[in-house]
């Protein structure tokens, strides 16, 4: 799996390349309009058939891929940090913040809910009201302490390497 996310990383980073050195659209923009050039050309050469290699591999790649463990421990990870990072705390008046924490905030309550009914059902019995909020409390107060800490330590990271590169 970190073979998976590795290369689609360094896939992300040739594509947002190319797009400041030739296209220069806005960054997801320019990275999803080649992503889907380079898509459709794979697609034409497999029609083609001149990738046949390359559609098996991808079909026994994506058969081995348990989407709901990849969703929910890497990309939906990704995709909050990365919203969090452009949440200006020292604007709270702001209404894009506004709307922006919102959406962190339902993001991050539907992570919880669905850890804990994931929870339940993988227990095999219906825990009680209490046992519940407990587990509940377990994972908001664990997932808040261990997002904080990553977001800041990630945040000194991010900010590191901007300072670095001026």
């Amino acid at each position: 799996m970190l073979d998976i996310a590795a290369a689609c990383l360094v896939i992300t980073a040739l594509l947002a390349w190319l797009n400041q050195r030739f296209v220069r659209l806005p960054t997801t923009i320019g990275v999803m309009v080649i992503a889907l050039g380079l898509s459709l050309a794979i697609v034409g050469l497999d029609a083609l058939g001149w990738v046949h290699m390359l559609r098996r591999y991808e079909q026994s790649l994506i058969g081995a891929i348990d989407f709901s463990d990849v969703l929910m421990q890497g990309m939906l990870s990704l995709l909050l940090f990365a919203g969090a990072m452009h949440v200006d705390l020292g604007a709270l008046k702001d209404l894009a913040l506004v709307i922006a924490g919102e959406s962190l905030f339902n993001d991050g309550v539907g992570v919880g809910v669905f850890a804990l009914l994931l929870g339940v059902l993988t227990s095999g019995s219906t825990p009680t009201a209490g046992e519940a909020a407990m587990l509940l409390l377990q994972e908001a107060g664990g997932g808040l302490a261990f997002g904080l800490a990553l977001g800041l330590s990630m945040a000194r990271v991010v900010r590191a390497t901007l300072q670095g590169g001026h």
